[in-house]
């Protein structure tokens, strides 16, 4: 549990020796085609997130090897996002935030009982779903609305898919289109005494994830694999199943970084925040590069805003927390690399909108700082916030040039608010006048922009690709090999710098860095 969050010693704080821009895994699964047309890119930028991502994986190094919410690693990230930003003339201010965590309090079981014995094996086979209740289960196993094959379906997702379901029986469900908890309620509803729930075909992992918040049903994810042979043998009605697991949550201390650029600043003038931060995030950062954090736990948004566009605010964000499983550089390092080097690009340019940008905690906890942020605004300071961008994962090494479905064409999962397809629309026309593609990302509200979709704000950022398999489709457009993960180490401890593919990620930087100039010179806002 972090008790305060101090700046990192000097030392940490200098700029390492910048390295050649190819990641010493270059191999032939690197996706991305050449660059069509040169990038506009300011001098330095991708050298600076070539620092800035061997600096993060420096602190998971020294601190445990993550830069999990809560951890050491955590505060040490925060630490140099704070120092970077005030370095480069802004005036970053946190805010601190607690949310329950949840922890297991034993090691779970999942195993097959009849009519085959098999124990699976906990972390590798399965893992319990974040927020899972405790109970300790041995039931018949019945399979839920089970999609058609090599389908994703929308097993669960519906009250009517448990019509049938016999009272007291584990629930055995498909993840995909609707959230794990809206499942998990189903399920418990139709009187479920666990659930098991295994990933969809086109990913190989287990179905980790989260129900964010505390539920009363045991639950546990699998993989593909094991889930589709679970259901085969459910259907000859002889499948039981034992799942136990104990689990609780306790209070955990977070923090987002935020920091403003001046709206309508001359030429040559600092980026520095303005002077008042409403809603009680107490004051700018400060004290130097070895000086403290400093700023109470409280809601609100930084800076008033002033000039141009009514005030108009554009959010510009990434998460900086990784999962404690490994350090997270590129997921999320690389999108807080690419908007912490936009942030300097910037710093000194004259703007009609105020820009925002904003670095999140405890995202990998369920999205945790960004919703605090956007619940925690009043009316008034919500209704200035013309839209937000996020940027999570921009430099897969099987990857993609993922743009979010703003304009639903694929058929949303969350309804994106009106305006959302104007801001698709931007990266979609920039990557063409450079004759790059594009692939729409499914707009699923699954990380920080999530909080600001449910507020009804629009939306829209990119994102090069996670867990799920590369198409054949896919590897024409990009290169790359189908059928593999698009980050072969997502959550995991070997995401590291190695991870990344620099050509890939520096054509995501580009689109940031033009998507950020637009949105901050634009006269009209979504």
């Amino acid at each position: 549990m972090i008790v305060k969050l101090t700046i990192l010693c000097a030392a940490l704080l200098v700029p390492v020796a910048v390295v050649p821009l190819v990641s010493s895994s270059a191999s032939a699964a690197r996706s991305v085609r050449n660059e069509a047309a040169p990038s506009a890119r300011g001098p330095g930028l991708m050298e600076d997130v070539r620092r800035d991502l061997d600096a993060f994986a420096r602190i998971a190094k020294e601190h445990g090897g993550n830069r999990a919410a809560g951890t050491r690693g955590f505060d040490g990230s925060v630490a140099y996002v704070v120092a970077e930003l005030r370095r480069a003339g802004y005036a970053p201010a946190v805010q601190r935030f607690t949310y329950p965590d949840w922890a297991e309090r034993i090691t779970p079981e999942f195993a097959r009982t009849a009519p085959k014995a098999r124990p699976y094996v906990h972390g590798t086979d399965f893992v319990t779903m974040e927020y899972s209740g405790s109970g300790n289960v041995t039931a018949r196993a019945v399979p839920v609305d089970v999609p058609a094959t090599g389908q994703a379906g929308t097993a669960a997702c519906e009250a009517a898919d448990f019509a049938r379901f016999p009272r007291g029986a584990i629930a055995l469900v498909q993840r995909g289109a609707c959230e794990f908890s809206v499942k998990v309620a189903r399920a418990r509803a139709a009187g479920a005494s666990a659930m098991v729930i295994y990933n969809r075909p086109d990913a190989r992992s287990v179905a980790g994830g989260t129900l964010k918040k505390q539920r009363a049903l045991p639950v546990v994810s699998t993989s593909y694999a094991i889930g589709s042979a679970l259901v085969r043998a459910a259907r000859k009605g002889t499948l039981r199943l034992h799942v136990r697991t104990k689990a609780g949550t306790v209070r955990k201390r977070g923090a987002n970084v935020l920091a403003d650029t001046p709206a309508g600043a001359p030429a040559g003038a600092p980026a520095r925040a303005a002077g008042r931060v409403p809603g009680g995030v107490s004051g700018a950062a400060s004290g130097g590069a070895a000086g403290r954090v400093r700023g109470k736990a409280s809601g609100g948004v930084l800076g008033r805003t002033s000039g141009g566009a009514a005030g108009r605010v554009v959010v510009v964000g990434a998460h900086l927390d990784s999962v404690p499983e490994g350090p997270g550089i590129n997921d999320n390092a690389t999108g807080v690399a690419v908007i912490l080097s936009v942030a300097r690009q910037i710093s000194r340019t004259p703007l009609r909108n105020r820009v925002r940008f904003a670095f999140w905690g405890a995202e990998e906890d369920g999205l945790r700082g960004s919703e605090h942020y956007v619940t925690t605004l009043s009316k008034a300071e919500r209704a200035k916030i013309a839209l937000a961008l996020n940027f999570d994962m921009l430099g897969s090494v099987n990857g993609v040039r993922g743009v979010y479905d703003g304009d639903a064409s694929l058929g949303a999962e969350k309804d994106p608010p009106a305006g959302s397809g104007a801001i698709e629309a931007v990266f979609r026309d920039y990557y063409a006048s450079r004759g790059l593609p594009v692939t729409d990302s499914p707009y699923t509200g699954r990380s920080d922009y999530g909080p600001f979709v449910k507020a009804g704000i629009p939306a829209g950022g990119m994102e090069s690709g996670a867990d799920g398999n590369k198409t054949t489709a896919e590897v024409r457009t990009y290169g790359g090999k189908a059928g593999e993960p698009y980050d072969p180490c997502y959550h995991t401890m070997c995401d590291t710098v190695k991870n990344v593919d620099f050509t890939l990620l520096g054509t995501m930087a580009d689109g940031v860095l033009h998507a950020v100039r637009h949105f901050g010179a634009a006269a009209e806002l979504p």
